[in-house]
């Protein structure tokens, strides 16, 4: 019998993979011809997003794991020089944790967290709080 923190995270990490395999792979990109074009894409994201999932759950769980457990430092080395030519901070030569390794990897690929969504009228609004504290005599 599962009791129920071993339900709460097996349902986390279902929600993990399944979130990204739809937004990491970009499966809905796909463009297939065949429902054997489709097993076969399905195939390499499903494990692809296994491995994906796997290292999100750790930088969550566990984020001061040395990036050399889960990546070979041949592999990190690269990242690192990749992002020092994009102008990021200077990491080469650094062991990172697990958490910067996914956060560079998200820099990589072009991922950020998005901002919250703004409400109607809070742009007015917070323009007005400006310049009332600013003390113009227009707001």
């Amino acid at each position: 019998m599962i009791d129920s923190r071993s339900h709460a995270l097996c349902f986390q990490y279902l929600e993990t993979w399944f979130r990204t395999l739809k937004t990491g792979t970009r499966i809905k990109d796909c463009q297939l011809d065949s429902a054997d074009d489709l097993r076969k894409c399905l195939a390499v994201d499903a494990v692809t997003a296994v491995h994906v999932a796997d290292i999100t759950v750790l930088a969550r769980e566990r984020p001061e794991t040395l990036a050399t457990k889960v990546f070979p430092e041949e592999d990190i080395d690269p990242l690192h020089a990749m992002l020092e030519s994009r102008g990021h901070r200077n990491v080469v030569g650094q062991v990172p944790d697990i958490h910067a390794v996914v956060i560079d990897l998200g820099r990589l690929v072009g991922s950020h967290p998005k901002p919250p969504p703004t409400l109607a009228g809070q742009e007015e609004s917070l323009a007005g709080a400006r310049k009332a504290q600013l003390g113009n005599p227009d707001a």
